[in-house]
């Protein structure tokens, strides 16, 4: 983001899978293994938001690979507010960073490549 601040584009959209994007709407821009984990508790804290039963929450908590998470949730009937509630958190850190220099777009997608979630400036 830093490198984009200085550039100044037009816009900038971050697309990702699962365990990246996991990261980024926690506010981990570092997104390596070697700059922490996914934050499993902020993820059930998504799910509650999003209405996800809680024996699924306690499970999240205890999991130890976002994409065994995301497959967990899909069999949901909530899913789609879990993944649009993280793609706007992932917005919003990314916003956050970019300083208001450039507008930027979140999209979350599945391992399959089939887009989840949207979230930025042209919801």
């Amino acid at each position: 983001m830093a490198y984009c601040r200085r550039s100044r584009p037009e816009r900038v959209t971050f697309g990702a899978l699962p365990g990246k994007f996991a990261k980024v709407a926690a506010g981990q821009l570092e997104t390596h293994s070697d700059e922490g984990p996914v934050d499993f508790a902020f993820l059930s804290e998504v799910g509650a938001a999003a209405g996800l039963p809680q024996t699924l929450l306690d499970n999240i908590r205890t999991s130890t690979m976002a994409r065994e998470v995301f497959a967990r949730v899909k069999e949901q009937p909530a899913h789609q507010g879990f993944f649009q509630q993280l793609c706007l958190s992932a917005q919003r850190s990314l916003a956050r960073a970019a300083q208001g220099v450039f507008p930027v777009e979140a999209v979350l997608f599945d391992f399959d490549g089939t887009m989840l979630a949207r979230a930025g400036s042209d919801d």
